[in-house]
């Protein structure tokens, strides 16, 4: 049961980075539906900006609470408890590098690359928090 938990907690912090990487995770868009393509564009870029910083914070905060780990061992299955801790570190390093990369797309590919990329998306994921286009 123990094992099975961390096994969780790995899956949904995994997933956590991977919706950061299709830009799938919950977000208001009233503000950038009122923008331009031209407000858009830099909106996108302030909020890939402040994901990163934040990201950046918690990983400095797993790195320190996985360290902080290191020595302790879990009740039942004996397992090192930095292992099921370090799944934030993991996340945050992975949501780093992941909005670096759409970063980078956004301002040096531009969108279409964007586009290709949450079309690729529909084979994995069914995007049901985003608006439909009509």
């Amino acid at each position: 049961e123990e094992v099975t938990n961390y096994s969780m907690v790995w899956m949904g912090m995994l997933g956590g980075a991977v919706l950061t990487l299709f830009d799938d995770h919950i977000s208001l868009s009233f503000l950038s539906s009122l923008l331009g393509p031209r407000g858009k564009r830099i909106h996108a870029i302030v909020m890939r900006l402040l994901v990163i910083g934040v990201s950046l914070v918690l990983v400095y905060t797993a790195w320190k609470f996985t360290m902080s780990m290191v020595g302790i061992r879990a009740p039942g299955s004996r397992l090192p408890m930095w292992l099921p801790v370090s799944s934030i570190l993991v996340s945050a390093v992975l949501s780093v590098l992941f909005q670096w990369l759409r970063l980078f797309q956004d301002l040096f590919l531009g969108s279409a690359v964007t586009s290709e990329m949450d079309e690729r998306q529909a084979d994995f994921m069914d995007s049901s928090f985003k608006l439909a286009e009509e």
